[in-house]
Order: C-alpha cells, then structure tokens, then sequence
C-alpha cells in the first residue's frame, strides 16, 4: 500500500552454519503495479498493550483494534526486535483471519531461545492489502 512500512518475512531460512550478514531481494518477474483509489483510507487499526515477557522462551503480545468501519480479513502482523544498536535479532509474523469493526484481536509471538542483548526495542507491523 501507499506509504505503508512493511517487514518482508521468510521464514525457515537454511544458512547452514554460516551466519548471515546481508540479505538481497531480486524481483525476476515484471512488476505489475496497481493503483489505488485515493479516496480508499487504509482501515484504522490501532495496536495497543504491547508487552515483551524475556526468559528462556521469550514472548511478545499485543492488542489489535480494528477502529474502521469495515470488517477486516487477512490481516498480516509482524513484529521485529532491535538490539540497542538498532540490529533487527528477532522476527516473527502471523495472520488474523478476520477481524470485525469495532473489536479486539490479540497478535502473540514466541522465540525458542533468550535473546542475548539487552535493551530491546519493538515495532510492530500490522498489514491489510488494499490492492487484492
């Protein structure tokens, strides 16, 4: 969407015993780019009660408000953890299906291991597709 910030995920993957420093994107196919009607708002959601539990299995969740008039599906939310130099460590996204106007949604997030770093920072990405 216009003026959107948005994480690229992927999950799962394998770098062997390598630990990787960069990542690069490659678009192969032609992009077909889509415009959307300027008079189309993108749906207010508002994320609220965010709270990071750290420990051997460290655990963000946070509220999802939909405040729009409409209800909203497929909605992709991701969350990124940054070091105190500002280094994405940890990533992790998951989809709310449906999401009526007017209501609360919860987003939750686990790790498998503690984070190593303190002063952690977190930013939060929730995503509807105007474009579909």
């Amino acid at each position: 969407n216009a003026r959107d910030k948005f994480v690229i995920f992927e999950a799962g993957l394998d770098t062997g015993k390598r630990i990787p420093i960069k990542a690069m994107i490659e678009f192969k196919n032609r992009m077909i780019w889509s415009r959307v009607d300027p008079k189309i708002n993108k749906p207010a959601v508002v994320v609220q009660n965010q709270e990071l539990i750290e420990g051997q299995i460290p655990r963000f969740s946070a509220e999802i408000i939909n405040n729009s008039i409409l209800d909203l599906t497929d909605m992709t939310v991701a969350v990124v953890i940054y070091d105190d130099d500002k280094n994405a460590i940890a990533v992790r996204q998951t989809f709310i299906k449906y999401l009526k106007r007017g209501t609360t949604g919860m987003a939750s997030f686990t790790w498998p291991k503690p984070f190593v770093t303190s002063r952690l920072t977190v930013e939060i990405y929730p995503r509807i597709d105007l474009v579909r």
